[in-house]
């Protein structure tokens, strides 16, 4: 079936016929937040809740920040007292097995 140019295709609705409830509340977008809005200057490990934003939304941004800084890392290291006679001996088991791992690689490729 051919159609005139003038002529609309039967799925093709005019702009003016469209259902348009005028009774419908129009929503406004609300503002896309960014890492600035919660970020508080000058405090590198604090979160501000801005208005509009969830708090899940502002403890998801915190733990993030915790892990970048490394702080709840730095803070179970100094959870116990260590002694440094104790840090040296591990170091030197942690060295001497990895250099006897290098050496058994070393002979195997031979």
């Amino acid at each position: 079936m051919a159609y005139n140019r003038n002529q609309k295709h039967r799925n093709q609705s005019d702009t003016n016929t469209r259902n348009h409830n005028s009774k419908k509340k129009h929503f406004k977008h609300r503002k896309r937040l960014t890492r600035e809005d919660y970020q508080i200057p000058g405090c590198p490990t604090a979160v501000r809740v801005p208005e509009g934003s969830s708090i899940e939304q502002a403890l998801k941004r915190f733990k993030k920040m915790m892990k970048q800084t490394d702080t709840l890392g730095q803070l179970r290291e100094k959870r116990y007292f260590e002694k440094p006679s104790k840090k040296r001996y591990e170091h030197r088991k942690k060295m001497k097995s990895l250099t006897s791992k290098n050496d058994k690689n070393r002979k195997n490729k031979s």
